[in-house]
């Protein structure tokens, strides 16, 4: 069969895109593209202690060093003789001293080099997986680690250049992905999945076996021809914060066509109300890709000071930032305050409309009061919406939507007094189900969406044997 995909290795004339993969035939929402281990995978260069196995995070009881580097373990000998523990065992041992870790709990500097070194390694044991993770692409982006000279000093690195060992550093900052399959999530390489460009609106969504491997997934109809994309960052982040984070971590300034629309193709993800009344109007600048100097309204002729609505913003922002959202009080009243000046849409009621969601959808159905129950099926429902038009690519996010929005329809007509409206419920409720399912069906059991996947095709089945006993 031929692959649905090829690479694309001629350079762009953005310099920004570089190689990319484009579509070789038709692909459906759903179809699965890629699917391929990694490169290389390790702790992120910052972080707490962890297992050199398994990625659990250690304390004082639970690590044990290991007899030949001294790197920390949580376990015995399986865990020391690992063939993941290796890289790191070889080059540490080599160099003539173990390594020494006394303090958990906080970021350790040494843990810095692990995901280095086994990326280092793989020339020695692997050169085939070292030429193609020498292929890809590396920006000389500053980043808070140890410089070459250092690392290849204090390891005594014969065999490798300082040039080597900062490309690698470059190649794991550029192409890394977050595999949250362990806690704290791990640093991830790929190959061909390293081709894929950016787009903040994507039409592939990645996810991860439970072996590490990446899969891509069609997230939308795809023809031939067309680019592959993911998101490299938060899809649901307002279009300034999305370009500046982009800038600040692959240094470059996006300009996809959800950018160049200061609508956010209709969700006004970053409008604000009009403060002219009675005027019900939504203010946007012409545009995000350019300077802002001012805000004008969809309905009237107002045109407002973009100092000042930055200032608004940027209040808004730290109250934001500073609030528990894990308390649904706190949420709610978050909400009612800023109704009035914030878009339904816009990205920070999003934030904690998603937050309010979870809190509520975590609880069970039946002990949500009338209100919660309303609230939840109008903030799913609104959820869903923005998903749909800007981050198609989210499968997980809407599969949980998707399955709170079923279950709060289906408590809501179990208290009614209609049996026949709560059948009818129920036949709907089965449908959305269904896709909530099918979104999910790719996610690993390692994850919630993976088990609420099995939990979703049980709740099917206890549908289907009522809808039996009615007929």
């Amino acid at each position: 069969m031929e692959s649905p995909f090829k690479v694309a290795l001629q350079l762009c004339n953005d310099a920004s895109l570089g190689r990319y993969l484009v579509a070789t035939r038709p692909l459906s929402p759903g179809e699965i593209i890629l699917k391929e281990p990694p490169l290389v995978r390790g702790p992120f260069l910052h972080t707490v202690p962890v297992c050199l196995h398994c990625g659990k995070i250690l304390d004082n009881t639970s690590s044990r060093p290991c007899s030949k580097c001294g790197w920390p373990l949580c376990g015995g000998e399986a865990c020391e003789n690992s063939p993941t523990h290796q890289p790191e065992c070889v080059l540490t041992t080599a160099k003539g001293s173990q390594i020494n870790i006394k303090n958990f709990g906080i970021p350790h500097p040494n843990y810095q080099f692990v995901t280095i070194l086994r990326a280092l390694h793989l020339k020695q044991t692997s050169p085939e997986t070292w030429r193609k993770l020498m292929q890809l692409q590396a920006y000389p982006i500053s980043m808070n680690i140890a410089p070459p000279n250092f690392i290849c000093n204090f390891f005594k690195l014969k065999d490798w250049s300082e040039g080597e060992v900062m490309k690698i550093c470059g190649i794991l900052t550029v192409n890394g992905h977050e595999l949250p399959l362990t806690h704290p999530p791990q640093l991830v390489v790929y190959d061909r999945a390293s081709y894929l460009e950016h787009n903040c609106r994507a039409n592939c969504t990645k996810t991860f076996t439970d072996e590490g491997e990446i899969l891509l997934i069609a997230s939308e109809e795809i023809q031939e021809g067309d680019h592959l994309s993911i998101c490299y960052t938060d899809p649901f982040w307002g279009v300034e914060n999305r370009r500046q984070h982009l800038f600040q971590t692959k240094e470059f300034w996006c300009i996809c066509d959800r950018c160049d629309d200061p609508s956010e193709f209709g969700t006004h993800l970053n409008s604000i109300k009009c403060p002219n009344r009675p005027c019900d109007g939504l203010l946007l600048p012409k545009s995000f890709l350019q300077e802002v100097s001012a805000w004008n309204c969809d309905k009237c002729d107002g045109i407002f000071s973009n100092n000042n609505i930055s200032l608004l913003l940027g209040k808004i922002g730290q109250e934001l930032a500073k609030m528990p959202k894990e308390d649904p009080k706190v949420c709610k009243q978050f909400l009612k305050k800023h109704e009035k000046v914030l878009g339904p849409h816009h990205f920070y009621m999003v934030d904690v409309k998603m937050a309010l969601s979870h809190m509520l959808a975590s609880q069970n159905f039946e002990d949500l009061s009338e209100g919660d129950l309303k609230l939840l099926l109008q903030i799913t429902g609104e959820l869903r919406m923005v998903a749909e038009k800007i981050a198609p690519a989210e499968r997980r996010f809407l599969g949980l939507i998707l399955y709170r929005f079923a279950k709060a329809s289906i408590e809501m007509a179990r208290r009614g007094e209609n049996l026949e409206e709560f059948y009818s419920t129920l036949t709907k409720s089965k449908e959305t189900l269904m896709e909530a399912r099918d979104l999910l069906k790719n996610e690993p059991s390692l994850l919630q969406e993976g088990r609420m996947h099995l939990q979703i095709g049980l709740e099917m089945k206890l549908i289907d044997d009522l809808l039996t006993k009615n007929k």
